[in-house]
């Protein structure tokens, strides 16, 4: 389709459109406002910087363990047999791995 046959849509007159209407829509109330996006998008970057200064086995742990992969939450025993180790080591390096996390200057700047 080229852009002159694309249909023309009667222009928008200020008469038929309450102010601010659009803001009190219910499709509207769920959604974050653009500040809160920013936010929320500047502590996912340092969330992504700190994991990834992390170890492989704490990475895979802390991404596994909380569902950071998009795949859901595992847990430790599970983790202990896609590691081939026990459940206490999961535990030991998933604590290792949240101090490491705590004291990360991409964490700690934003608390």
């Amino acid at each position: 389709m080229k852009i002159r046959d694309r249909p023309q849509w009667p222009p928008i007159i200020a008469e038929d459109v309450e102010p601010l209407s659009y803001m009190t829509d219910t499709a509207y109330k769920d959604t974050r406002t653009c500040e809160e996006q920013l936010i929320h998008d500047e502590q996912l970057a340092g969330l992504r910087t700190a994991v990834l200064s992390l170890s492989f086995r704490e990475r895979i742990i802390i991404k596994d363990r909380f569902g950071l992969n998009g795949r859901g939450k595992i847990t430790r025993a599970d983790m202990a047999r896609k590691l081939s180790t026990t459940k206490e080591r999961v535990r030991q390096i998933e604590a290792r791995a949240l101090r490491n996390l705590r004291v990360h200057p991409a964490i700690r700047e934003r608390t």
